[in-house]
């Protein structure tokens, strides 16, 4: 994952999404919104939290910030915090989440803004296929590092099973050199870093008719049919040495 990458396609990166997903690209507030409601019905189905459960949430690799209102509003109580490796998409961020909190990272284990309590979510949406395969350990173990003890990690990646998919991403120009990665992948990935896997879910069914979609993910939410899928890892309460 390279500052520069990013960099470069900072100022015009709602143009090119929507230019490289065609008749949907007039729905990027339809598919983060669907990621914070995806996101909201997983973790409702994990075992009860403690009230005002996540007080401290990060968005690593946040980009220009399109996640971060959803947050805000999903998690009222909660401080909310952003990082990424572009400089320049930080800058975006800030225009559209003034209130949240933005950090750069450069180093797997230095993810900034941390206080010793960590972090009890941490959301990493469409990030780890820009990585390249042989650092994501090290990316991982520094998000492991991040999480507070009972914390969740929630991983949102483009579902590479998904023919539709493979064509979007081939056309999009800062996923050029991307590696996409299937839900067997992600769930190996945390568990290398010590992390366990709590739920996973395949959303986005029919990503040009947001009805049907709607209509139809409860049902197909276990099928490897979605546009993207959605991991949840938990650091455990307990570690053993």
């Amino acid at each position: 994952m390279k500052e520069a990458e990013f960099d470069k396609f900072s100022s015009r990166y709602d143009e090119i999404h929507r230019a490289s997903l065609g008749i949907a690209g007039d729905r990027k507030e339809y598919f983060a919104l669907q990621k914070a409601e995806s996101l909201a019905s997983l973790l409702a189905s994990l075992p009860a939290r403690p009230a005002g459960w996540p007080e401290r949430v990060l968005e690593f690799g946040c980009g220009v910030g399109n996640n971060l209102p959803h947050l805000t509003r999903l998690f009222p109580g909660a401080d909310v915090f952003g990082c990424d490796v572009s400089a320049a998409s930080l800058e975006e961020a800030a225009k559209v989440a003034p209130g949240v909190q933005l950090g750069h990272v450069r180093e797997p284990g230095e993810l900034p803004l941390l206080d010793p309590s960590g972090f009890d979510l941490i959301l990493a949406a469409n990030v780890f296929h820009h990585i390249a395969v042989s650092h994501r350990p090290a990316w991982m173990s520094g998000i492991f590092a991040a999480l507070a003890p009972g914390g969740v990690l929630a991983v949102f990646e483009h579902n590479p099973l998904n023919p539709m998919t493979r064509h979007m991403v081939g056309q999009c120009p800062f996923d050029e050199g991307a590696v996409l990665l299937r839900a067997s992948e992600a769930a190996s990935l945390a568990r290398g870093a010590g992390l366990e896997p709590l739920r996973l879910a395949y959303t986005f069914p029919f990503p040009f008719l947001p009805a049907l979609a709607r209509l139809a993910g409860r049902f197909l939410s276990r099928t490897p049919l979605g546009f993207q899928y959605c991991l949840l890892a938990g650091r455990p309460l307990e570690e053993h040495a």
